[in-house]
Formats: structure tokens, C-alpha cells, sequence
């Protein structure tokens, strides 16, 4: 989270670090969720609207699900985001 809060890209943390994009996409969906980040620091609010539209369209059992019936516009870490701020 420091190194999120001190400006760093995604994807010069996840260089450092070694996970991919994604992993680190997945941590810090828990601080969305909590409120302590706004899902706006990752995906731009027009990109967000767009995806939280679409995703409330879809049925899916699971994030891997939606991933799969969706085009590849939307990112696994994308979507993780977008579907923290829906549950709450």
C-alpha cells in the first residue's frame, strides 16, 4: 500500500515485487472495497461507468466467468476493481 500511496505505477511495483499486474491488482481491490482508494486511482471514471454498466447486464458465477464473456477490453484486475465497488 506505501509504495501505492507514494505514486508508484502498478507496473513498477509488480517489476519490483515479481507478482504479475494482476496479484497486486487483487490486493489493493481490499483497500477499494474498504474506501481507503477510490477505484478512480486505476481505471479512469468514464472506463469505470462503462465497465460497472456492463458488468450489472451479465450473470456469471465468477470472475473468471466474466472475464470469458467479455472482450478482452476489460482487465482481470479491472474487473476485480470494479466488482469490489458493486458489492458495497
Amino acid at each position: 500500500m506505501q509504495k501505492f500511496k507514494s505514486g508508484r505505477f502498478i507496473q513498477e511495483i509488480a517489476n519490483e515485487c515479481e507478482p504479475n499486474k494482476n496479484i497486486i491488482f487483487a490486493y489493493l481491490a481490499s483497500f477499494v472495497a474498504s474506501g481507503q482508494i477510490k477505484v478512480t486511482d486505476f481505471i479512469f471514471a468514464e472506463h469505470f461507468e462503462e465497465l460497472k454498466s456492463i458488468i450489472q447486464k451479465y450473470n456469471f458465477e465468477d470472475l473468471s466467468d466474466l472475464k470469458h464473456q467479455l472482450d478482452d477490453k476489460f482487465s482481470y484486475g479491472e474487473l476485480r476493481l470494479v466488482l469490489e465497488v458493486l458489492k458495497n
